[in-house]
């Protein structure tokens, strides 16, 4: 397991910054705390198919599902059974169309529910209803896919499990290299500055996109950090 003090030593030996005895020195753990987080919530803005991640999920009573921890949800596929197999898929309608419908005649058997359908309201990505409505009594699960918030990581985090794979790395990576090499003002810190800045486009694949604006080191300051999860 590599933790996020492991990344960050690596990320010091890019910089010349891990001399023995005279680690981080021009770059303290903080800072570059500091740029992981900010290139994690841009990467998680671009690219949130990298953080989607299926989960099971137990009904509360009624329509009405709050998810929370940081998941904003992406689709519920299916009803579980005890062991977490799944039973049925669960198709999504409108939320329109389901208020229209309203409640059934008749509550479902707790041991014989099963969700027909779901509707989500797009202003509020951590909650999702149900139909027919989840009855009282033995738990029910159903299998959704969440978008989740990437961690706001801070020096109390170095020795968590760094939550990033290695292709979430090499761009995080990059990202911190270009902030701190942005920080001396002479010419060759500088161009390096660009240079990794120009890897984590090119890996991104963002100078092929007409869709999607490149991201410098000076846009950097106007993202706002993502929420803490755990």
């Amino acid at each position: 397991m590599e933790t996020l003090s492991d990344k960050l030593d690596l990320i010091a030996v890019d910089l010349r910054d891990f001399e023995a005895g005279y680690e981080f020195t021009q770059f303290s753990r903080e800072s570059l705390i500091s740029y992981w987080n900010e290139g994690l919530c841009i990467l998680h803005r671009i690219r949130p198919d990298l953080f989607t991640r299926s989960r099971d999920f137990t009904l509360a009573p009624g329509p009405r599902q709050f998810i929370g921890e940081g998941c904003l949800l992406k689709s519920v596929d299916a009803n579980l059974g005890p062991d977490g197999e799944e039973l049925s898929p669960i198709n999504p309608v409108s939320r329109k169309a389901q208020l229209a419908w309203g409640r059934p005649a008749c509550q479902p058997r707790p041991e014989n529910y099963r969700v027909l359908d779901y509707s989500q309201d797009p202003k509020q990505r951590d909650t999702f209803y149900v139909s027919p409505p989840a009855p009282p009594g033995a738990p029910h699960m159903v299998r959704i896919v969440c978008v989740d918030a990437p961690p706001t990581l801070t020096i109390s985090d170095l020795g968590v499990e760094a939550p990033v794979d290695c292709w979430q790395y090499a761009l995080v990576r990059h990202y911190v290299l270009a902030q701190a090499y942005q920080l001396d003002s002479d010419q060759a810190s500088l161009a390096l500055s660009n240079s990794h800045m120009g890897s984590w486009n090119n890996i991104l694949g963002l100078t092929t996109r007409g869709d999607a604006a490149l991201v410098t080191p000076a846009q950097s300051s106007n993202v706002e950090p993502a929420g803490r999860m755990r």
